[in-house]
Formats: C-alpha cells, structure tokens, sequence
C-alpha cells in the first residue's frame, strides 16, 4: 500500500506538466510576494501554476503566421518556394512586434521563397492571399525590419484616400505631361531609389521603408515627406 501510495503521489505530481513550444519559456510554479499595484489595493501572496511566456511579443500568434509550400495562382513564374527552418521563423518573430501596429502585420501569412525573379529584392507581397514572400537574399539583408516593413506598405498604398495619395505625390515629385493630346506621367527627378520610377505604388513603399527603419534620417533629407508619414502613420 505504501509503495502503490508513492506511484500514484509520483504520477500525479508529473501528469499536469506543461509542454512549452520552442518560441516560449517554461516558468516553474511559484509563490507571487505581495507587493502594491497603482489604482488597486495590492496583490496579495499567492501561488503560481507553472506557465509558459512568448520568448518574443505575440510570438504565439505570429507562428500561426507561417505557411509552407506556393501560393495558389502565384504570378511570379520560375519561383520555387521552400519550407521554413526553425532559425529563420525566430528572425521574423524577433522583428514583428517592432513594426508599428498600423502596418497590420498581424493580418498577413508569410512564405518562404529561393530566389525572386527582380534581381535584389529580398522579399514580394501577395495581396490577394494576404502573404509576404520572403526570399533567400532577405536573411543576409542589412535591413531586414524595413524590408518587412516595405512589404506591409503595399497592402497600405491602395487604403490611401485621393487627398492623402494626390499630396504623396507631388510631395515626391510626380508629374504630368500633355503632349499631341496624350498624357505622359513623369516620375520624380530625384526619386529616393531607383525602382521608385516603376510606379508611385513603388515609391510610397520605399519611403515607408527608410520611414519605419531610419525615420530620423528622412527627417533630415525628406522634412516635408516625414510629416506626411508621421500625421498618418505615427510612430
């Protein structure tokens, strides 16, 4: 009896163990001290369970994010996509609660991708499927938080009001041309990165990406267009 008494004590101290994910921290039970607590009375002395916490903000969320395998009806032809490694899921996770909440990070799926078919761009939006494709070049990108950030930006551009997209561009320097009654849109003259001329899309989004990465540095060299961010997309 006695020996049967110490199996079922043994087995019921270890049957409720918790199991924590590998993007969490197991928290042995523990006594919570008193302590005081503004507006309230105080805590009082308590016993804690053993619980797990999210190593990175909303990382319990943000897993839920990763998709492996193509996107259906993907248009970039000749683009392979991969599964994800368990290293680079952490380098997203370690980013993601650093983007402000208006970039709606949290309302898009992210895939994985060898090599984009544009030459040096680290990652592509879907926003049909609400995904961001990251590509091999975005784990050795310098920047990797406004590429993120860049990515989310497109899914931005189309929610701007005329009034809001028509200052954007003239702040950048759009322009148009009338000539033998056809209209020309002219890019900027001094556009922030070569690829701003595709389209005022590709403009916007890169001056999202120098905003949310390097908000002081297009401050100093972009005064008007910091304004511009800053009243819509405060930081």
């Amino acid at each position: 009896m006695k020996v049967l008494f110490i199996l079922t004590l043994f087995i019921s101290s270890h049957s409720y163990a918790i199991h924590c994910e590998w993007w969490q921290t197991e928290y042995s039970a523990t006594v919570v001290d008193k302590h005081p607590r503004q507006g309230t009375s105080g805590v009082k002395e308590h016993p804690r369970k053993e619980y797990c916490r999210d190593k990175w903000k909303d990382a319990d969320h943000h897993v839920k994010q990763f998709k492996n395998g193509p996107i259906a009806g993907w248009s970039n032809k000749g683009e392979v996509f991969k599964r994800w490694e368990q290293n680079e899921i952490q380098t997203v996770l370690e980013i993601s609660p650093k983007l402000p909440v208006w970039t709606e990070v949290k309302n898009y799926f992210f895939r994985r991708a060898e090599k984009s078919i544009h030459n040096g761009n680290p990652a592509t939006s879907e926003l049909t499927q609400k995904s961001i494709v990251l590509d091999d070049l975005f784990f050795k990108y310098p920047d990797k938080l406004g590429a993120i950030g860049h990515e989310t930006s497109h899914f931005l551009f189309p929610k701007l009001s005329l009034v809001d997209r028509s200052e954007f561009e003239t702040l950048s320097g759009w322009d148009v041309e009338v000539k033998d009654d056809k209209v020309y849109v002219l890019p900027p003259k001094n556009p922030i990165k070569p690829d701003s001329i595709i389209d005022k899309e590709e403009d916007f989004t890169n001056y999202m990406e120098l905003y949310i990465s390097s908000p002081k540095q297009l401050k100093k060299t972009h005064p008007k267009m910091f304004n511009f961010f800053s009243k819509r997309y405060p930081l």
